[in-house]
């Protein structure tokens, strides 16, 4: 229902219904785009580097824009009534990951323990996938893991969903990375990709959909040119 006005938008752009899916997982979604299941995508910065490296024809359309920003954090939370407050209290503890494709929940908090001298297979008892954010927010609230590593936007929405965010704290920043990026499948028409990556450049969500924000979750403001050099960090990290 949030994304209806969006949809309503790109549809009178392009001329054509859209149909929005929610994709099993990170993998799910890189493999259908590149195959043309789907004609466009939003891609977290892990699977964007992927895509590109697994076909060069991968179009890219934008980049979203978080109330104004271009990047976000990946964070280290904790409960707010664990004696857990700096990196070395992890030590021995459970921890939580989202999803091993994932940027922020996966991939940059590891690389961030590394360059700190820290070996993530190592350094805890225990390591779970919790499979998205929210489900990683709740199960450290649950007790089934004593910390874990999302990024901004989850802390920011996950108690309009249910989740008590207020009873995490924030331990440490594991990194910095761009905002998703909203791509092309090599299969669709360059045309038609042209026309979309217009509509979205040019759209003002105040003035075409009534409202400042777009998602609740992402809080999208916006659209931008990517900027592929900001990738890299996450490109090391992936090699």
């Amino acid at each position: 229902e949030e994304m209806a006005p969006f949809l309503e938008y790109l549809e009178r752009k392009v001329n054509r219904p859209i149909e929005l899916v929610v994709s099993r997982d990170y993998h799910s979604l890189r493999r259908d785009l590149l195959r043309g299941q789907f004609a466009f995508a939003v891609l977290p910065p892990l699977e964007f580097v992927l895509a590109r490296h697994q076909d060069p024809r991968l179009q890219i359309l934008v980049s979203l824009l978080f109330e104004g920003a271009r990047t976000y954090q990946s964070f280290l939370i904790a409960r707010d009534d664990s004696p857990i407050t700096t990196l070395d209290d992890l030590r021995g503890k459970r921890f939580c990951y989202v999803d091993m494709e994932s940027t922020s929940g996966y991939l940059l908090p590891r690389y961030s323990l590394r360059l700190k001298g820290i070996d993530p297979d190592g350094f805890f008892s225990s390591a779970r996938f919790s499979g998205n954010h929210l489900a990683l927010l709740k199960d450290i609230l649950d007790g089934k893991c004593d910390a874990g590593a999302t990024y901004t936007g989850a802390m920011a929405g996950s108690q309009r969903f249910g989740v008590a965010s207020s009873r995490l704290r924030f331990v440490a920043i594991l990194g910095r990375m761009p905002y998703d990026v909203i791509c092309a499948s090599p299969t669709l028409d360059m045309g038609l990709t042209g026309t979309l990556r217009q509509a979205l450049l040019e759209m003002r969500p105040e003035k075409d959909i009534g409202r400042a924000i777009i998602g609740s979750t992402f809080r999208i403001s916006g659209f931008v040119v990517p900027r592929v050099e900001e990738f890299k960090e996450v490109e090391a990290a992936a090699r």
